[in-house]
This record gives C-alpha cells, sequence and structure tokens, in this order.
C-alpha cells in the first residue's frame, strides 16, 4: 500500500507497531478528503431542491452539475437562504457558524439519503469545479470538490489492523462521516461529525471542540493526530505524534515546521 510505506518513511516502524490501544484520530477534510466531503454533499443537495430533482435521481443530477457550467433554477427562498447564509459566515470567518449551517440542512434529511448522496460524491472523481448557480434573482458561484485523498486512504484501516483505537473527527455532518467510514470498511463508531446535542442545538467539532470530544471519548493523550487546518491545531498539540497534511494555511505551516511535527 503506498500510503502506508509513505507513512513507514515518516517515522520508524517499531513506532507504527506501538499503536495497539493507542488513540489515533484523523480529520476528515482536508485529510482524507481532497477537498470538503461535507461541503459538496450539502451544495449539491442544496441543488437537488432547487431543481427538483428527487434523492434517486442523482445521477441525473451529477451529469447536470459536471456537464453545465451554469445551473438555473425557479425562486427558492430556501435554498437561497441556506446559501447565502453559509456563503456569508465563510466570509467573515465564522467556521463553527458555517459547519453548523451545513448539519442543520443535512441532518433533515433521512440519515440513509445523506449517505446514499454521499457515496455518490465519492465516486465522482475530478479536480475542482466552479459552477455558476442562479436561482431566482439570487447568483451564487459555489466550487465542488472533494476526492479520496490516495497517499491516506489506506492508512485508517491499517491502524484499526495494528489495534488502535481510530477516530474520525470532522466538522461535517454526522451522516456525512459515517458515510465516508462506510465507503472505506471502517466501523461506524469510528465516526464523529457535527450532530444535535441532548437540547437540539448543533455541536460541531472544530477547534478546542474537537479536543473535548477527544476527552470525552478515551481519557489517555492521543498518540497520533492528522490534521490541516486552524480547526485541528488543539489536537494536534495534544497528540505525542502530529502529523499535518500540507495545506495552504501557512500559519498552521509555520508551526509544525518550528516543532518540528510530521508534514505529509
Amino acid at each position: 500500500m503506498k500510503s502506508l510505506e509513505t507513512f513507514n518513511n515518516l517515522i520508524d516502524q517499531k513506532v507504527f507497531n506501538l499503536v495497539n490501544q493507542k488513540l489515533v484520530v484523523f480529520d476528515l477534510d482536508g485529510t482524507l478528503i481532497d477537498g470538503d466531503l461535507g461541503e459538496a454533499v450539502f451544495y449539491l443537495l442544496l441543488i437537488s431542491q432547487a431543481l427538483g430533482y428527487s434523492l434517486d435521481e442523482f445521477d441525473q443530477l451529477k451529469a447536470t452539475v459536471i456537464n453545465q457550467q451554469e445551473i438555473l433554477s425557479g425562486e427558492n427562498s430556501v435554498v437561497a437562504g441556506f446559501l447565502q447564509a453559509y456563503l456569508a459566515s465563510l466570509d467573515k470567518g465564522n467556521f463553527v457558524d458555517a459547519y453548523k449551517i451545513t448539519a442543520e440542512y443535512c441532518l433533515n434529511f433521512p440519515r440513509e439519503k445523506v449517505q446514499l448522496v454521499t457515496q455518490k460524491v465519492l465516486e465522482i472523481k475530478s479536480d475542482p469545479v466552479w459552477r455558476k448557480i442562479t436561482i431566482g434573482k439570487e447568483i451564487f458561484n459555489l466550487q465542488i470538490h472533494a476526492n479520496r485523498e490516495p497517499l491516506m486512504s489506506s492508512l485508517p484501516s491499517a491502524f484499526l489492523d495494528k489495534g488502535a483505537i481510530l477516530m474520525i473527527l470532522s466538522a461535517s455532518p454526522q451522516w456525512v462521516v459515517e458515510a465516508f467510514c462506510l465507503n472505506e470498511g471502517i466501523p461506524v463508531a469510528c465516526a464523529f461529525g457535527a450532530r444535535r446535542d441532548g437540547n437540539g442545538k448543533i455541536d460541531v467539532p472544530y477547534g478546542k471542540r474537537k479536543l473535548e470530544i477527544i476527552h470525552t471519548h478515551d481519557t489517555q493523550q492521543p498518540y497520533i493526530v492528522f490534521g490541516n487546518s486552524q480547526g485541528d491545531l488543539e489536537m494536534l498539540e495534544a497528540a505525542v505524534m502530529p502529523f499535518v497534511r500540507r495545506t495552504s494555511q501557512t500559519q498552521l505551516l509555520n508551526k509544525a515546521k518550528r516543532l518540528h511535527w510530521h508534514i505529509l
């Protein structure tokens, strides 16, 4: 397995063999996924609603998104409202608010429907695409991109085979993270995404919240953590062995270099 060989080139094989009963944590988007899986599923669900497609017509929707540079639909205040709120939160750097919006929308669908769309998205292998979406009088430019990261794809299962305690910890909606695990043959018990808490509020694993969830799940210090963004910083700092995926976030990369963290 290429990814496992690459990993073994970074650390001693003896260290890799010590993960039995140790906690190994992966971020999802930008780490195991090239792009943003939760965002791609969110966009495609919204586009399907705007165009009036049922979720069973996903192949037709996929063809529309791949082949048409501009997608037109009639007025749909619900779809436009979610897109406006999400993009505005991203523009302001309010990432937790943005992820709450994606989770709130996706969790309104049946679990199996979200998982089906996620599976279909994972089957799409393409470069990032920009699409102009016109909903009534509102115009949105959306980047849709979420590919399995070939360098990393075999690592979670390899750690499980070595007896590690595995967590896939992501700000993407819970059912999207579960679908990724199902696609990779990983138990869904390893999936920790944005979900509703006991009070009905959306709980987003991001920043310090990721570390809190890790400590709630397992009291031991995380042995190995993989991440790629500032939202992973606290759990990377807590790890015995932090690994940072190459990212456009120079602040995180500079810190990783300064502290001699592993960079993939």
